[in-house]
This record gives C-alpha cells, structure tokens and sequence, in this order.
C-alpha cells in the first residue's frame, strides 16, 4: 500500500514486548490529544483496530477508513452469544459498514494476514 505504519499505544510500555521495524512512528501526542487522533484518522490510509472504543471514533470521522481486528475473540462483552444478545450480531455481520469500517471476526480470521487485510481494504470506500 506504499503507506507509513503509525502506531497510537494503548499502553506505550508494552511497545516493549513487540520488534517493530525502524519505520513505525509511535504516536503518542495522539493517544493523548482527541484532536490529533481524528487528524491522524481522517487522514490515513486505513486504520487498524483492537475491539475499542477508538474503532468507533473513527466510524464517524469523514473519509476515515477503518478495520477492527479479532472482534468476537471473547472476553466478558466480546464474545458471539453476548454479541447475539445484546446486539444481534451473528459472526461474520458486517454492521459499521455503512460507515467505513469492516469487521475481520475472530472466529473466520483467527491470525489474519496480509490477504484478508487487502480483502478488508478493498470492501472499504475509496
């Protein structure tokens, strides 16, 4: 995609546990400041997403292009019958995209690659 990797940390501590290459900008200012985060969103490529709040920022963030990541992987509201049941998601649904964002469910992409992330990509409005 010829694009600069920009992380925002949810915690920049644990950037420690990862080998990112050179060219990764960490982005702390936008972790910090809502006001760069929705620049920094509107203006990327795509963004990337852990199931979180900032996923649903960018929804609304014109021209933001956004994929969330291991969404029904589990946890206490993260999970497909708590989905099923409090929003009437089924894995594999699709609901943030009339907004520009695209869901890769755990359950389908358990270890997604760089295949399912252009398969993603190119679901999203250009």
């Amino acid at each position: 995609m010829n694009a600069q990797p920009i992380i925002v940390p949810d915690n920049y501590q644990a950037l420690s546990k990862y080998k990112l290459p050179p060219s990764v900008v960490v982005c702390n200012a936008a972790r910090e400041n809502i006001k760069i985060r929705i620049m920094l969103y509107s203006k990327s490529v795509v963004n990337f997403f852990a199931p979180a709040g900032p996923f649903s920022l960018s929804l609304f963030i014109s021209k933001s292009k956004s994929i969330m990541l291991n969404y029904g992987r589990g946890g206490i509201d993260n999970n497909p019958a708590y989905l099923k049941k409090y929003y009437g998601y089924s894995v594999g649904d699709q609901p943030s995209r009339r907004l520009n964002g695209f869901i890769l469910w755990y359950q389908t992409y358990p270890e997604p690659n760089s295949d399912d992330f252009m398969f993603a990509y190119n679901r999203l409005d250009k």
